[in-house]
């Protein structure tokens, strides 16, 4: 029996929408394992970063015939919308929600970053036990995902004998796509610069990245950034943004950045190493060499960073979604020309338009700048309750209450709430204590609100922007876009998956996003990860 898309019969609640959006109801596909012929030797899970369905649709004309997702639409199964139930629409929560088909309270990846009294902003994945590889002053580990992910899933299915590998930009999305049991987590670290990982997977280097380093030093990516020749209309677009030295127009040269090695992250040159890189270490390390599945998860950031400063209907973001596409049908290839393949491609969150986009075609739009949003928050419970410093920081989505706030929480809480509902470009303001009584409430934002929230939250206020704001990105400060929040723009997504075992098939009604792990994990012919069953979807 092979892969097709056969919707289950069970409807969840959906999240209700602004501009954009569908209130189609959401349905889980269901696990149908591939006959042993067909069984893939190799499993390419492929996250392209920020690819909401409503950015697919613009630029899906552009992509190549032979890239992956057009490879994907004309022989395999093509999911139009793919919806996150919850709010916290983010890149660490989504690649944990991918890997494990658990929602943030479940998964307890509530966000990309957490406040610390001690150190400020921290990354989820942040664990001081396991530094980086060449960077003593950074950590990750896996430790903090709560759930097994897919990948786990498979090393327990397989006695240990399956590989696992992850590899991104990004900490957060290799660390928590691969889970616990991952042989290899690899990602980008700026101040070495070049790939690393943790030592909770290794204890130097991985001979590959060394390998890969040599026959592409880094420095090469050191060249100018020169517009692509598939698109039209004007380059900088009001709103777009200038990041580290670089302004919003073409072309853009690492060598006159403030931080050439950042700034790459945001170029295609990049992804194009990124891609040769997991495909020198997946050969290394034997993937897909034997007839026990393997799974590469594969997460590409590079569109994440140019949508952030330039916008999802930038220059910049089609060229990074063009050249990345062919990037995986390279690499796709490259496995097939050796091993049975399936392939999955998704995304871990949508996009918000430019705010400045937004306005110019009638909607609303704005952006909530996190400093600002503190000082008006305290000016308003001081107005209320006494002057004094009673919140200390806005760590999206979370409000967090300073400590002398502490002793009268409840009705410091009931005043954040009420001003920050008074702001403009707010929607609303939950207390984090309510999050099990929002997952049961009857309104599709409360419902996903409380999807967010675990039993030990970062913060005591959940802050939810309104259609078409975005908390400011913080890379190009005042300026492009961002995602989080529980509207369509964000929270839509595609899924394709094919090769070995899957037949050709299409979708326009909206799915749970939480049974694309149950997709990989069917494509592996193992079991879903367990503790995070859905309703209507049993094990294979």
């Amino acid at each position: 029996m092979s892969i097709r898309r056969a919707l289950a019969l069970v409807a969840i609640a959906t999240v209700g929408c602004a501009s954009l959006s569908s209130t189609d109801p959401v349905v889980s596909p269901k696990r149908e394992v591939p006959r042993p012929a067909d069984k893939p030797q190799i499993v390419i899970a492929v996250t392209i970063d920020q690819l909401g369905s409503w950015v697919l649709d613009r630029h899906l004309s552009r992509l190549d015939a032979d890239g992956a997702i057009r490879t994907a639409i004309a022989q395999g199964t093509y999911h139009h919308r793919v919806a996150y139930p919850y709010a916290s629409t983010y890149t660490a929560p989504g690649h944990a929600a991918i890997h494990t088909g658990a929602a943030p309270y479940q998964s307890e990846i509530l966000s990309n970053e957490r406040f610390d009294p001690e150190r400020g902003e921290v990354a989820w994945v942040d664990d001081a036990a396991y530094p980086l590889l060449g960077d003593e002053k950074h950590s990750a580990s896996p430790r903090v995902l709560a759930v097994p992910t897919v990948g786990d899933a498979l090393k327990t299915a397989t006695a240990g004998r399956a590989l696992v590998l992850s590899v991104s930009l990004k900490d957060r999305a290799a660390v928590l796509s691969g889970g616990k049991h991952a042989d290899l987590a690899l990602f980008y670290d700026s101040s070495i610069p070049g790939f690393t990982t943790s030592k909770y997977y290794a204890k130097e280097r991985p001979p590959c990245v060394t390998q890969s380093e040599r026959a592409q030093p880094l420095d090469t990516l050191l060249a100018p950034w020169t517009a692509p020749k598939n698109v039209s209309g004007l380059d900088a677009q009001e709103g777009e943004g200038s990041w580290k030295g670089w302004t919003a127009s073409f072309p853009h040269d690492p060598r006159e950045s403030s931080a050439p090695y950042s700034v790459i992250k945001a170029t295609p040159a990049m992804t194009d190493w990124m891609v040769e890189l997991a495909s020198t270490c997946a050969d290394d390390m034997g993937l897909g060499k034997d007839d026990v599945p393997d799974l590469l998860a594969l997460s590409i950031s590079g569109t994440d960073y140019a949508g952030h400063v330039f916008g999802p209907e930038s220059w910049e973001y089609v060229d990074n979604l063009v050249r990345a596409d062919r990037a995986v049908g390279r690499l796709i290839r490259h496995f097939q020309r050796r091993a049975r393949v399936s392939v999955l491609i998704t995304s871990d969150h949508g996009v918000t338009p430019l705010p400045e986009t937004s306005l110019a075609e009638g909607r609303p739009g704005g952006r909530l700048m996190p400093k600002e949003l503190v000082a008006s928050l305290n000016a308003a419970v001081s107005d209320r309750l006494g002057a004094g410093e009673w919140v200390t920081a806005f760590v999206a989505p979370f409000v967090t209450l300073a400590p002398a706030a502490e002793k009268r929480r409840s009705e410091v809480v009931e005043a954040v709430v009420e001003a920050a509902r008074a702001l403009p470009g707010v929607y609303g303001a939950f207390d984090v204590l309510d999050a099990a009584p929002l997952r049961q409430s009857r309104d599709p934002i409360e419902r996903a609100v409380g999807l967010s929230i675990d039993a030990r939250p970062p913060g005591d206020v959940y802050l939810v922007p309104s259609p078409g704001f975005v908390v400011d990105p913080d890379l190009a400060v005042g300026q492009g876009t961002s995602h989080g929040g529980p509207w369509a723009t964000d929270r839509e997504v595609p899924v394709l998956f094919f090769g070995a075992g899957v037949e050709k098939s299409v979708s326009h009604e909206t799915q749970d996003a939480l049974s694309t792990a149950a997709t990989i994990a069917a494509l592996l012919a193992v079991p879903a990860p367990s503790g995070v069953a859905l309703p209507g979807v049993s094990a294979p």
